[in-house]
């Protein structure tokens, strides 16, 4: 999944038309930007093969699963293409793995509705590594599997991304 980041807050939207220029010359999937420029990033790029993917529940999936889902909601309707949602690092470095999960079934529900309409609307959760060792980190994965998303981003431990992978698939390094 080749994805450019343009995650600037203070971007206005000549940076973002930029960005959608140098992702489609740059031959990306998609480009990643703050959910406020999805739409004007969707028309930017209409007739391009680059998609528009969006990070929800900023910072470290903390917010509420519900903020999530309705953040998933609106990402869905401005054109998003793909939807990042964050695990709950906070649950996860308690080790409340059962709490993280849940989480994220929540959030995930409004690409799920979405999905059944034909939507087209990708998925991925992004667990942040750094502070999780491989055990805790192939158990975040596998149950981001059985949520459902189509692929489980880890960042900040490439190493265990990469042992990960080659038992599940959806997994990749970020």
């Amino acid at each position: 999944m080749a994805i450019t980041f343009f995650l600037d807050p203070k971007a206005d939207v000549g940076a973002v038309k930029e960005a959608c220029a140098a992702a489609k010359e740059g031959g990306y999937e998609y480009i990643c930007l703050p959910q406020w420029f999805v739409s004007f990033a969707k028309a930017e790029l209409e007739g391009s093969a680059v998609g528009v993917a969006t990070i929800l529940g900023l910072p470290g999936g903390t917010t509420s699963p519900y903020a999530k889902f309705a953040e998933a909601k609106q990402a869905i309707l401005a054109g998003a293409a793909l939807i990042i949602f964050p695990v709950n690092m906070a649950l996860l470095e308690a080790g409340d793995f059962a709490a993280a999960k849940a989480d994220l079934d929540t959030a995930l529900v409004a690409c799920k509705i979405e999905s059944g309409k034909k939507s087209g609307v990708k998925t991925a959760a992004l667990i942040d590594g750094e502070k999780l060792g491989t055990d805790a980190l192939r158990r975040a994965a596998e149950n981001c599997v059985a949520s459902g998303v189509g692929s489980v981003m880890i960042a900040h431990n490439e190493a265990a991304a990469e042992a990960i992978s080659r038992e599940l698939p959806a997994v990749v390094a970020f």
